[in-house]
C-alpha cells in the first residue's frame, strides 16, 4: 500500500524533502538551544506547544528568519490549565510576544481557532 513516499511518479517524498526540513527539539530549557550558533536564524516556520517557551521568547527569536511566523497552541489543549484562567492565556502570549517585536495583529477566534500565528521580521 502506497504513503506518503509514493506519488505518481513515485518522488512525492523526494520533492517535499528538498523544499523543507523538519527539526524537532528535545524538551528542556529552550536557552540552550537559542545559545547555539547553529540555531541562529535558522526557522522559517516555528510550532510552539503550550507554553513552553513563554520564559524565552527572546531566544526563540534569535532562532528565527527574518519574516518567520511562530504558530502557538491555544489553551484548549493544554492538559492542567484551569478554565478560569484561559481567557487570559491569549492575551498573556500576545503580549510577550509583542514586546519581543513580533507581530500579533492577525486575527484569533477563541472558539474556532487551535492555534494563535504570530509574524516576526528582523531588524538587526
Amino acid at each position: 500500500m502506497g504513503g506518503f513516499e509514493d506519488g505518481p511518479d513515485g518522488k512525492a517524498g523526494e520533492e517535499w524533502r528538498s523544499r523543507y526540513k523538519v527539526i524537532f527539539l528535545s524538551p528542556g530549557p529552550f536557552s540552550a538551544v537559542s545559545e547555539r550558533e547553529k540555531y541562529r536564524e535558522l526557522f522559517d516556520v516555528a510550532y510552539v506547544g503550550g507554553h513552553s517557551l513563554l520564559d524565552s521568547v527572546s531566544g526563540l527569536a534569535r532562532t528565527l528568519k527574518s519574516h518567520a511566523a511562530v504558530i502557538f497552541e491555544t489553551p484548549k489543549y493544554l492538559i492542567g490549565l484551569p478554565k478560569s484562567r484561559c481567557s487570559d492565556y491569549y492575551r498573556v502570549v500576545k503580549d510577550k510576544f509583542s514586546r519581543n517585536g513580533f507581530d500579533v495583529s492577525r486575527s484569533y477566534n477563541e472558539k474556532e481557532d487551535d492555534h494563535f500565528t504570530f509574524g516576526f521580521t528582523r531588524f538587526d
